[in-house]
């Protein structure tokens, strides 16, 4: 997947790079990845890959089961950290360079933040996972009380991520002091204290503030090549054309199409790729088996503790059918099902007015009509997707700062209106979607949900007033 070359090996690179971009560093190493080509990697960076922490990451593909529809999607979770914490520390260099003396109080200040971004980078998914986001938001939502999930923050791997950190490097002894421990942890989840008079540097790996970072960057860059869509957007515009204004950072105005690009690429991928009706339901399916094997399995109960958690990668699905233990036969039987294309079968879906609440399967059962085979909750599943910009219903553009001219001392904002006319006004679809688990009750599920929607309120008008609505907006 990856050639490495590695300076430990005397490999002699005379003629190949440029001499500044050689280190005499003993655990330097360049990587050379499929998206930016030959990268160095510091030796601190390096030290980190090479833990049992971060190599589990191979076995956690980045798109869960995207790869049973799309056959290029099995990339990693592994070589997209390898591509966040280079990004990361580009973007950092850059600024170096653009405001030595305005941002950065010496080199050595540039290096030592330049260190932890790079960590950040690194490390921000280590807690990912099995099958990649429905693990929190399908799995253990279902294996977990609400009370549980409230009172359990490792049920967003974000948390997990800064668990596992703090686990590595008591581990592996790592050379990081405490401080630079919690810095790490406060860029991966995207806020905190430590740089509290230097804002962008929680803007760089995790932004909260306006979700344009460089983790997205990468996934789009990466997910689109495996998948052979031609979409995307230009990274290196927005990294090159940026630099920090009142401690925040901000892209010259020129770049909001750029940026707008990159938020309507991210939509897109969900909408065509990410959420896909079969993907979803192998996902669905796969989430059902976890559930099944939960009780024998403790997988749930592992994501409080580290030891447990690193032996828990998309490996788990071959290890339940694999085994032989009878209390595994029902999680058996559904991954059968997807191996041998007996999926769920996709029902209907409509789209969502925002504020209405998630319909669940019982509620959809009560509602069946005479005259139709039976059903009861456990023959559905229905799935709330959620695809927008990266900030729910808002507009993330009209929270990242501009600049016109390297003169400029404070940032702006750009209003929607001061862009163009064709620009959306709608920055979330909500769609709910509904599965028979069962062959023969689709059409029973299909009237349920339908008069279930009626129930509600959501007729077949406001479907299509507002799929007219967002095509007039797309158009």
């Amino acid at each position: 997947m990856d050639t490495v070359l590695d300076f430990e090996n005397s490999v002699s690179l005379d003629g190949f790079f440029p001499s500044s971009q050689i280190s005499a560093r003993n655990r330097a190493k360049i990587i050379n990845d499929p998206i930016y080509g030959h990268i160095e990697m510091d030796e601190y960076v390096v030290n980190v890959i090479d833990t049992d922490h971060f190599q589990r990451l191979r076995d956690c593909k980045q798109l869960g089961m995207s790869d049973r529809v799309f056959p290029g999607a099995t990339h990693t979770r592994f070589e997209h950290s390898v591509g966040v914490a280079h990004l990361s520390g580009k973007q950092v260099t850059h600024l170096f360079h653009k405001q030595r003396g305005e941002i950065f109080e010496s080199e050595e200040d540039y290096k030592s933040k330049k260190k932890i971004v790079e960590l950040a980078g690194l490390v921000h998914d280590l807690g990912h996972g099995p099958l990649g986001h429905v693990f929190d938001l399908a799995f253990l939502r279902n294996a977990l009380t609400e009370s549980v999930q409230s009172g359990t923050p490792e049920v967003h791997h974000e948390k997990r991520s800064v668990m596992l950190l703090r686990h590595l490097i008591d581990k592996k002894g790592l050379d990081l002091s405490r401080e630079e421990e919690i810095a790490i942890g406060e860029l991966v989840m995207g806020h905190g204290s430590v740089f509290k008079e230097e804002p962008f540097m929680y803007q760089i790996v995790a932004n909260e503030k306006n979700s344009l970072d460089v983790d997205k960057f990468d996934y789009i860059q990466r997910d689109t090549r495996n998948l052979n869509v031609r979409w995307g957007f230009d990274p290196d515009r927005l990294i090159n054309a940026s630099r920090v204004l009142g401690g925040e950072l901000c892209y010259h105005r020129r770049e909001v199409y750029t940026v707008y690009d990159m938020f309507t690429t991210r939509f897109k991928l969900h909408k065509v790729i990410y959420n896909h009706r079969t993907v979803k339901a192998v996902e669905l399916m796969a989430v059902d088996a976890l559930l099944a094997a939960d009780s024998v399995l403790k997988i749930s109960e592992s994501i409080t503790e580290p030891e447990r958690f690193l032996e828990l990668s998309d490996s788990i699905l071959y290890v339940i059918e694999r085994s032989k233990d009878p209390k595994l036969a029902k999680a058996k039987q559904i991954l059968s099902r997807i191996s041998c294309r007996d999926l769920y079968k996709f029902v209907d879906e409509v789209l969502i007015p925002p504020g209405v609440e998630q319909i669940k399967e019982s509620e959809i059962a009560s509602c069946q009509e005479d005259g139709l085979p039976p059903i009861d909750a456990s023959d559905l599943s229905v799935y709330l997707i959620k695809a927008n910009h990266g900030m729910g219903t808002r507009n993330p553009v009209e929270n990242v700062d501009f600049y016109k001219t390297i003169e400029d001392v404070e940032p702006f904002r750009i209003q929607l209106s001061d862009i163009s006319y064709v620009m959306p006004e709608i920055f979330e679809e909500r769609l709910l979607r509904v599965y028979s688990k069962v062959q023969g009750k689709e059409e029973s599920i299909k009237k349920a949900f339908r008069r279930c929607l009626h129930r509600r309120g959501i007729t077949r008008e406001t479907e299509r007033s507002r799929k007219r609505h967002l095509s007039a907006i797309a158009e």
